[in-house]
Protein backbone atom coordinates (compact mmCIF):
# COMPACT_ATOMS: atom_id res chain seq x y z
CA UNK A 1 0.00 0.00 0.00
CA UNK A 2 3.08 2.29 0.80
CA UNK A 3 4.42 1.60 -2.93
CA UNK A 4 0.86 2.12 -4.36
CA UNK A 5 0.46 5.90 -2.34
CA UNK A 6 3.77 6.92 -3.43
CA UNK A 7 3.36 6.06 -7.00
CA UNK A 8 -0.46 7.91 -6.72
CA UNK A 9 1.63 10.95 -4.87
CA UNK A 10 4.47 10.91 -7.20
CA UNK A 11 3.56 10.72 -10.89
CA UNK A 12 5.39 13.74 -12.24
CA UNK A 13 8.74 12.19 -11.28
CA UNK A 14 7.91 8.30 -11.57
CA UNK A 15 8.64 7.09 -14.84
CA UNK A 16 7.53 3.63 -16.46
CA UNK A 17 10.81 1.59 -15.73
CA UNK A 18 9.80 2.30 -12.41
CA UNK A 19 6.48 2.17 -12.61
CA UNK A 20 6.19 -1.41 -14.39
CA UNK A 21 8.76 -2.47 -11.58
CA UNK A 22 6.44 -2.16 -8.96
CA UNK A 23 2.97 -2.92 -10.88
CA UNK A 24 3.47 -6.06 -12.22
CA UNK A 25 4.61 -7.42 -8.70
CA UNK A 26 1.70 -6.10 -6.80
CA UNK A 27 -0.70 -9.12 -7.39
CA UNK A 28 -3.54 -7.00 -5.07
CA UNK A 29 -3.58 -3.83 -7.60
CA UNK A 30 -5.86 -0.82 -6.43
CA UNK A 31 -8.56 0.01 -8.93
CA UNK A 32 -6.70 3.42 -8.79
CA UNK A 33 -4.11 1.65 -10.63
CA UNK A 34 -5.31 -0.37 -12.94
CA UNK A 35 -7.03 3.04 -13.80
CA UNK A 36 -4.05 4.25 -14.72
CA UNK A 37 -2.52 1.28 -16.27
CA UNK A 38 -5.32 1.51 -18.62
CA UNK A 39 -5.07 4.96 -19.47
CA UNK A 40 -1.48 4.77 -20.48
CA UNK A 41 -2.21 1.83 -22.31
CA UNK A 42 -4.75 3.60 -25.08
CA UNK A 43 -2.40 6.52 -24.86
CA UNK A 44 1.11 4.67 -25.72
CA UNK A 45 -1.16 2.89 -28.71
CA UNK A 46 -2.55 6.54 -29.53
CA UNK A 47 1.07 7.89 -29.81
CA UNK A 48 1.79 5.02 -31.85
CA UNK A 49 -0.66 6.46 -34.60
CA UNK A 50 0.78 9.70 -34.65
CA UNK A 51 4.67 7.68 -35.27
CA UNK A 52 5.49 8.21 -32.23
CA UNK A 53 6.48 5.64 -29.09
CA UNK A 54 7.32 5.90 -25.04
CA UNK A 55 10.50 4.49 -23.48
CA UNK A 56 10.84 3.70 -20.00
CA UNK A 57 12.42 6.76 -18.62
CA UNK A 58 9.42 8.54 -19.79
CA UNK A 59 7.89 10.02 -16.20
CA UNK A 60 3.56 9.08 -16.28
CA UNK A 61 2.67 13.01 -15.67
CA UNK A 62 4.89 13.37 -19.23
CA UNK A 63 2.82 10.93 -20.94
CA UNK A 64 -0.64 12.12 -19.96
CA UNK A 65 0.81 15.46 -20.75
CA UNK A 66 1.23 14.50 -24.12
CA UNK A 67 -2.46 12.31 -24.40
CA UNK A 68 -3.62 16.32 -23.88
CA UNK A 69 -1.97 17.31 -28.10
CA UNK A 70 -3.37 13.84 -28.75
CA UNK A 71 -6.90 14.51 -27.63
CA UNK A 72 -6.62 17.96 -29.18
CA UNK A 73 -5.35 16.43 -32.22
CA UNK A 74 -2.41 18.92 -32.07
CA UNK A 75 0.12 17.03 -33.96
CA UNK A 76 2.82 20.18 -34.02
CA UNK A 77 2.89 20.41 -30.15
CA UNK A 78 3.14 16.54 -29.44
CA UNK A 79 6.31 16.75 -31.95
CA UNK A 80 7.60 19.81 -30.43
CA UNK A 81 7.31 17.74 -26.51
CA UNK A 82 8.80 14.19 -27.66
CA UNK A 83 11.50 16.19 -29.76
CA UNK A 84 12.85 18.39 -27.04
CA UNK A 85 12.73 15.48 -24.30
CA UNK A 86 15.39 13.16 -27.17
CA UNK A 87 17.37 16.33 -27.95
CA UNK A 88 18.04 16.61 -24.28
CA UNK A 89 18.48 13.05 -23.42
CA UNK A 90 19.65 11.76 -26.56
CA UNK A 91 23.47 11.73 -25.41
CA UNK A 92 22.48 8.94 -22.61
CA UNK A 93 20.14 7.11 -25.15
CA UNK A 94 23.35 6.66 -27.10
CA UNK A 95 25.15 5.40 -24.19
CA UNK A 96 22.95 2.94 -23.03
CA UNK A 97 21.82 1.25 -26.26
CA UNK A 98 25.70 1.12 -27.39
CA UNK A 99 26.18 -0.86 -23.84
CA UNK A 100 23.22 -2.78 -23.91
CA UNK A 101 23.90 -4.27 -27.71
CA UNK A 102 27.61 -4.66 -28.13
CA UNK A 103 26.68 -6.53 -31.18
CA UNK A 104 25.05 -3.73 -32.73
CA UNK A 105 27.73 -0.89 -31.61
CA UNK A 106 29.08 -0.23 -35.22
CA UNK A 107 25.40 -0.07 -36.89
CA UNK A 108 23.76 2.25 -33.77
CA UNK A 109 26.88 4.68 -33.85
CA UNK A 110 26.77 5.35 -37.36
CA UNK A 111 23.35 6.33 -37.24
CA UNK A 112 23.58 8.68 -33.97
CA UNK A 113 26.51 10.14 -36.58
CA UNK A 114 24.29 10.19 -39.07
CA UNK A 115 21.46 11.75 -37.04
CA UNK A 116 23.75 14.56 -35.76
CA UNK A 117 25.20 15.60 -38.69
CA UNK A 118 21.88 16.17 -40.15
CA UNK A 119 22.13 13.42 -42.70
CA UNK A 120 18.22 11.68 -41.58
CA UNK A 121 18.08 9.87 -44.46
CA UNK A 122 20.30 7.46 -43.55
CA UNK A 123 19.50 7.82 -39.58
CA UNK A 124 16.21 6.79 -40.16
CA UNK A 125 16.83 4.01 -42.02
CA UNK A 126 19.38 2.63 -39.82
CA UNK A 127 17.06 3.40 -36.46
CA UNK A 128 14.10 1.43 -38.28
CA UNK A 129 16.37 -1.46 -39.25
CA UNK A 130 18.05 -1.76 -36.00
CA UNK A 131 14.14 -1.39 -34.10
CA UNK A 132 13.21 -4.58 -36.56
CA UNK A 133 16.31 -6.40 -35.01
CA UNK A 134 15.37 -6.31 -32.01
CA UNK A 135 12.44 -8.30 -33.26
CA UNK A 136 14.12 -10.78 -35.02
CA UNK A 137 12.92 -9.74 -38.44
CA UNK A 138 9.56 -9.63 -37.57
CA UNK A 139 8.21 -6.13 -36.94
CA UNK A 140 7.69 -5.54 -40.44
CA UNK A 141 5.89 -8.69 -41.18
CA UNK A 142 2.17 -7.77 -41.88
CA UNK A 143 1.10 -11.24 -43.23
CA UNK A 144 -1.80 -13.23 -41.23
CA UNK A 145 -2.25 -10.65 -38.99
CA UNK A 146 0.94 -10.24 -37.90
CA UNK A 147 1.42 -14.01 -36.45
CA UNK A 148 5.32 -14.54 -36.98
CA UNK A 149 5.41 -10.78 -34.56
CA UNK A 150 3.36 -12.04 -32.33
CA UNK A 151 4.41 -15.51 -31.75
CA UNK A 152 7.79 -13.69 -31.24
CA UNK A 153 6.27 -11.51 -28.72
CA UNK A 154 4.44 -14.46 -26.76
CA UNK A 155 7.78 -16.10 -26.28
CA UNK A 156 9.12 -12.89 -24.28
CA UNK A 157 8.08 -11.57 -20.85
CA UNK A 158 6.73 -8.11 -21.90
CA UNK A 159 3.73 -5.71 -20.21
CA UNK A 160 0.65 -5.74 -22.02
CA UNK A 161 1.31 -2.49 -24.03
CA UNK A 162 3.88 -4.74 -25.98
CA UNK A 163 1.41 -6.35 -28.11
CA UNK A 164 -1.11 -3.70 -27.91
CA UNK A 165 1.24 -1.10 -29.72
CA UNK A 166 3.00 -3.82 -31.49
CA UNK A 167 0.61 -6.12 -32.51
CA UNK A 168 -1.74 -4.53 -35.00
CA UNK A 169 -0.79 -1.75 -37.83
CA UNK A 170 -0.16 1.35 -37.08
CA UNK A 171 1.32 4.71 -38.67
CA UNK A 172 5.22 2.82 -39.20
CA UNK A 173 4.44 0.11 -40.78
CA UNK A 174 0.91 -0.20 -42.34
CA UNK A 175 0.46 -0.82 -45.98
CA UNK A 176 0.25 2.41 -48.40
CA UNK A 177 -3.44 2.14 -49.13
CA UNK A 178 -3.89 2.70 -45.22
CA UNK A 179 -1.51 5.48 -44.26
CA UNK A 180 -4.73 8.18 -44.57
CA UNK A 181 -6.00 6.62 -41.24
CA UNK A 182 -3.17 7.76 -39.35
CA UNK A 183 -1.34 11.33 -38.54
CA UNK A 184 2.28 10.46 -39.50
CA UNK A 185 4.28 10.60 -42.93
CA UNK A 186 6.99 7.90 -41.41
CA UNK A 187 6.05 4.62 -43.33
CA UNK A 188 8.64 2.26 -43.30
CA UNK A 189 7.39 0.11 -46.37
CA UNK A 190 7.28 3.44 -48.87
CA UNK A 191 10.81 4.11 -47.46
CA UNK A 192 12.27 1.11 -48.16
CA UNK A 193 10.25 0.43 -51.42
CA UNK A 194 11.36 3.56 -52.91
CA UNK A 195 7.97 5.28 -53.29
CA UNK A 196 8.58 8.18 -50.71
CA UNK A 197 11.26 10.49 -51.17
CA UNK A 198 11.19 13.54 -48.48
CA UNK A 199 11.14 11.25 -45.07
CA UNK A 200 14.69 12.27 -44.81
CA UNK A 201 14.13 14.93 -42.01
CA UNK A 202 14.37 15.27 -38.10
CA UNK A 203 11.17 14.60 -36.80
CA UNK A 204 11.01 11.19 -38.84
CA UNK A 205 14.93 9.97 -37.35
CA UNK A 206 13.69 11.02 -34.17
CA UNK A 207 10.60 8.58 -34.75
CA UNK A 208 12.74 6.45 -35.98
CA UNK A 209 14.75 6.34 -32.21
CA UNK A 210 11.94 6.56 -30.42
CA UNK A 211 10.30 2.91 -31.85
CA UNK A 212 13.81 1.30 -31.12
CA UNK A 213 13.70 2.77 -27.68
CA UNK A 214 10.39 1.69 -26.96
CA UNK A 215 11.22 -1.95 -27.86
CA UNK A 216 14.65 -1.82 -26.21
CA UNK A 217 12.92 -0.98 -23.16
CA UNK A 218 9.47 -3.14 -22.83
CA UNK A 219 10.21 -6.57 -24.74
CA UNK A 220 11.15 -9.05 -22.41
CA UNK A 221 11.23 -6.05 -20.07
CA UNK A 222 9.58 -8.17 -16.87
CA UNK A 223 12.58 -9.98 -17.85
CA UNK A 224 14.55 -7.12 -16.60
CA UNK A 225 12.55 -5.52 -13.45
CA UNK A 226 12.86 -9.15 -11.79
CA UNK A 227 15.87 -7.22 -9.47
CA UNK A 228 13.14 -4.88 -7.89
CA UNK A 229 11.06 -7.86 -6.59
Amino acid sequence: MKKTNYILKNQSTINVSFWASNYIQNQAHTEKLKNIADTLDGIIDDLSKYGWYINANFSINFILELANYVKQKNAKELENEIIKYYKHNIDGIRKNLLIKYNDRQILLEEAFNAHKREMYFSSTILFLSQADGLCDGNFFLLAKNKKKLKTFLNQKQSPDVVNIVLGKESAIDSWTGHKQKYFSDLNRHDIMHGYCFDFGNEVNSFKALSLLCFMSDFIDSYNKFEKYK
